[in-house]
């Protein structure tokens, strides 16, 4: 099985849940505010 590193994911598919793995990275804010190139996840949804 082969390991990945960040650099060589290229989606993320942010699902249900209550946001634990992000958290530290989020600051308390919902996963679909998650920033992905400087812009929401969620202008990306719409």
């Amino acid at each position: 099985m082969r390991t990945h590193c960040l650099r060589d994911i290229d989606v993320v598919i942010l699902a249900g849940g209550f946001g634990t793995r992000l958290a530290e990275v989020l600051d308390g804010k919902p996963k679909l505010l998650a920033p992905i190139d400087g812009k929401p996840y969620l202008y990306f949804l719409l």
